[in-house]
């Protein structure tokens, strides 16, 4: 019976320790679902963009709408210490407006999006 018991400490004890190098990262197929729910939620949240939406580049991060213009979304920069931190990663945002090459073309990104 000690001889068991000591088994099953010492498997409890390997499991303990591999779980805790573990990281509770999200796999693809729900961080893909997560990332295209916050741009769409966007759309949602702005009217403008979504009157004159044309389409979602996922692969590039981005809402493309009316006269080229581009909302572009990424990911937040973390401190060294949080990136090391088990968990899923930062939620895709909102970065910046792409009308630069646009201008004069009717882009109305900057007044559709109030910060």
């Amino acid at each position: 019976m000690k001889r068991y018991l000591r088994q099953v400490f010492l498997v409890i004890a390997v499991m303990f320790l591999l779980g805790q190098s573990a990281s509770a990262a999200l796999s693809p197929r729900y961080r893909n679902i997560r990332d295209l729910d916050a741009m769409v939620e966007f759309i949602k949240e702005h009217p403008g963009i979504a009157a004159g939406l044309e389409f979602i580049d996922f692969k590039n991060h981005t809402i493309c709408f009316t006269n080229g213009c581009k909302a572009v979304f990424g990911y937040p920069t973390l401190p060294a210490e949080r990136e090391r931190l088990p968990g899923p990663g930062p939620s895709l945002e909102f970065k910046r407006p792409n009308c630069d090459e646009h201008e004069g073309d009717g882009c109305l990104l900057d007044k559709i999006i109030t910060h």
